[in-house]
């Protein structure tokens, strides 16, 4: 089961041009005293290659848990995608969603 990823800063996506942190966060539902980040939370600005250059974008969790809803959305977990960009690479320690 994967582990749930938390917003501000706290947990990270998978980089391709620069590193990119999760940025967006329930206000209400925590874990380890963090707002969980779900589907639909962007991450920070980073850089993303298109062909020899790289622009600045940021993205969204696609598809969180389909069982576990944080504030009606997906709960974001390590490996959830990223649209147009790369996957959650990780998590809180002790605390998992499945689904």
């Amino acid at each position: 089961m994967p582990a749930v990823c938390r917003g501000d800063g706290v947990d990270f996506d998978i980089p391709h041009c620069s590193t990119m942190e999760r940025a967006g966060l329930s206000p209400d539902v925590k874990v380890n005293s963090i707002g969980i980040s779900r589907q639909g939370d962007f991450n920070t600005p980073h850089l993303k290659p298109l062909g020899p250059i790289c622009f600045f974008h940021v993205a969204p969790i696609t598809t969180g848990s389909k069982t576990v809803k944080v504030n009606s959305r997906g709960c974001g977990r390590i490996l959830d995608p990223l649209t147009d960009c790369t996957f959650v690479a990780s998590g809180s320690e002790n605390v998992f969603a499945g689904g």
